[in-house]
């Protein structure tokens, strides 16, 4: 298949996050790029009309024929570093699917900093979860439209690409993340803290 995107299959299942490798917080200004720490627990304090953001990222890289795993995680994992500045899938999760990563910007008025607290516990547990249930090969008929290349699915159809690149979540209106409540700082006397 070369460098092609395959389609997960219905039913598809997975988990990321929870290591510095998938999951990062960091602060923003509308319009600019982020800048993020280096490691998953860390929140940083932002400041002035900086927004608090978190990105969760999932490999692209898949076994080929598992819907789920034992840990929701080693059926998918990220690519390879090889030679000046590229990427492959390794021996064991062979085919190459699409790069999802989840962008969440909170409300100006969480801040970040070291009292940040989620649903499942500290922020270094910040994670997201995949299911997939796209109907019939309309996912691949859409990386296909997109690719710029001409590509096996799932189901055994190939579909004609159209030169264009794939977007990914970022560039694609109907793939938008969707909005989260705040994060607190969490107060000594509050006894549950409003999570992300």
């Amino acid at each position: 298949m070369g460098g092609g995107v395959t389609a997960f299959p219905n039913g598809f299942m997975a988990l990321t996050g929870k290591s510095d490798d998938t999951a990062r917080w960091g602060c923003q200004v509308r319009g600019q790029r982020p800048i993020y720490t280096s490691s998953a627990a860390n929140v940083p304090t932002c400041t002035g009309r900086e927004h608090l953001v978190a990105e969760i990222i999932f490999g692209e890289c898949w076994d080929g024929t598992s819907l789920d795993s034992a840990d929701h995680r080693s059926h998918r994992v990220n690519t390879e570093r090889v030679g000046m500045g590229g990427s492959q899938c390794p021996s064991t999760q062979p085919v190459r699917v699409l790069r999802v990563s989840v962008e969440v910007e909170y409300p100006q008025q969480a801040r970040g900093g070291s009292g940040i607290t989620l649903a499942s516990g500290a922020p270094s547990t910040l994670h997201a979860d995949i299911f997939e249930a796209w109907i019939g090969d309309s996912l691949q008929t859409k990386i296909n439209e997109s690719s710029g290349q001409r590509q096996q699915g799932p189901g055994g159809n190939d579909g004609q690409a159209n030169g264009q690149r794939q977007q990914g979540p970022r560039g694609h209106q109907a793939n938008r993340p969707a909005r989260a409540t705040a994060p607190t700082q969490q107060d000594p006397h509050q006894s549950t803290p409003v999570t992300a």
